[in-house]
């Protein structure tokens, strides 16, 4: 069996290239399963059996991954809105904001 031939990389969104701190990489990875207890349990359970040593300590863990999150957000709305985009561009933007807006964690209220 022969494999395809490789395809070029190519690098599109420069905003987030590179590494982050380990904390920083883990609360951005969590956030998008905030929601869900069991998964982020079993993240973190096969993060630290892979020798991963990075803590949440508080909220500013999460604020790597939500500013990225919320740039994504901005990024598709605007394409939604943008009458100089393809139709297609256009609709596929659409279709991404409402699940973003609600996987965004809301903050408890007292």
């Amino acid at each position: 069996m022969t494999r395809p031939a490789a395809q070029p990389h190519w690098l599109v969104d420069w905003d987030n290239v590179g590494l982050l701190t380990p904390w920083r990489e883990l609360g951005s990875v969590l956030l998008r399963h905030v929601a869900n207890e069991n998964s982020v349990r079993q993240i973190v359970d096969a993060y630290r059996s892979t020798g991963g040593a990075a803590r949440i300590d508080g909220p500013e863990s999460f604020a790597t991954g939500l500013t990225i999150a919320l740039n994504f957000l901005h990024g598709q709305a605007n394409s939604a809105m943008n009458e100089e985009l393809d139709d297609a561009h256009r609709r596929f933007a659409a279709a991404q904001v409402p699940p973003l807006l609600e996987s965004i964690p809301q903050p408890a209220l007292p």
